[in-house]
Protein backbone atom coordinates (compact mmCIF):
# COMPACT_ATOMS: atom_id res chain seq x y z
CA UNK A 1 0.00 0.00 0.00
CA UNK A 2 0.97 3.67 -0.97
CA UNK A 3 0.45 7.18 -0.12
CA UNK A 4 0.13 10.17 -2.48
CA UNK A 5 2.74 12.65 -1.43
CA UNK A 6 0.69 15.17 -2.11
CA UNK A 7 -2.78 14.58 -0.90
CA UNK A 8 -1.99 11.48 1.32
CA UNK A 9 -4.61 9.31 -0.60
CA UNK A 10 -3.67 5.10 0.15
CA UNK A 11 -3.70 3.44 -3.11
CA UNK A 12 -2.74 0.40 -4.24
CA UNK A 13 0.55 0.61 -6.24
CA UNK A 14 0.87 -3.18 -7.81
CA UNK A 15 4.10 -4.29 -9.58
CA UNK A 16 6.07 -0.79 -10.29
CA UNK A 17 9.77 -0.15 -12.22
CA UNK A 18 12.08 2.56 -11.23
CA UNK A 19 11.52 5.76 -12.90
CA UNK A 20 7.44 4.42 -13.28
CA UNK A 21 5.25 7.55 -13.14
CA UNK A 22 2.36 6.56 -11.27
CA UNK A 23 -0.85 9.25 -10.96
CA UNK A 24 -3.04 9.88 -7.49
CA UNK A 25 -6.79 8.85 -8.65
CA UNK A 26 -7.85 11.49 -6.10
CA UNK A 27 -5.54 14.37 -6.62
CA UNK A 28 -4.49 14.02 -10.24
CA UNK A 29 -0.80 14.37 -8.93
CA UNK A 30 2.10 12.40 -10.76
CA UNK A 31 4.82 10.89 -8.63
CA UNK A 32 7.73 8.74 -9.76
CA UNK A 33 9.22 5.45 -8.37
CA UNK A 34 12.22 5.99 -7.74
CA UNK A 35 12.99 3.02 -5.31
CA UNK A 36 11.25 -0.34 -4.99
CA UNK A 37 12.17 -1.89 -1.62
CA UNK A 38 10.98 0.03 0.47
CA UNK A 39 8.40 1.85 -2.20
CA UNK A 40 9.31 5.65 -2.70
CA UNK A 41 7.89 8.20 -4.83
CA UNK A 42 8.59 11.74 -5.29
CA UNK A 43 6.36 13.94 -6.75
CA UNK A 44 7.44 15.46 -10.49
CA UNK A 45 6.84 18.98 -11.84
CA UNK A 46 4.11 18.72 -14.20
CA UNK A 47 6.41 20.45 -16.66
CA UNK A 48 8.09 17.13 -16.59
CA UNK A 49 5.56 14.80 -17.49
CA UNK A 50 5.49 13.76 -21.06
CA UNK A 51 8.22 16.53 -21.69
CA UNK A 52 10.38 13.92 -24.10
CA UNK A 53 6.97 14.02 -25.86
CA UNK A 54 7.31 17.59 -26.56
CA UNK A 55 10.82 17.66 -28.09
CA UNK A 56 9.28 14.65 -29.76
CA UNK A 57 6.47 16.75 -31.40
CA UNK A 58 8.66 19.84 -31.57
CA UNK A 59 11.29 17.81 -34.28
CA UNK A 60 8.02 16.38 -35.82
CA UNK A 61 7.10 19.81 -36.37
CA UNK A 62 10.50 20.70 -37.69
CA UNK A 63 10.64 18.36 -40.26
CA UNK A 64 6.78 19.36 -41.46
CA UNK A 65 8.26 22.52 -42.39
CA UNK A 66 11.09 21.22 -44.31
CA UNK A 67 8.71 18.89 -46.47
CA UNK A 68 6.72 21.97 -47.36
CA UNK A 69 9.85 23.95 -48.21
CA UNK A 70 11.46 21.14 -50.51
Amino acid sequence: MAACLACEAKFDSGEVEIGEILICSTCGADMEVVAIHPLQLELVDDDEVGEDDADDEEDDDADEEEEFAA
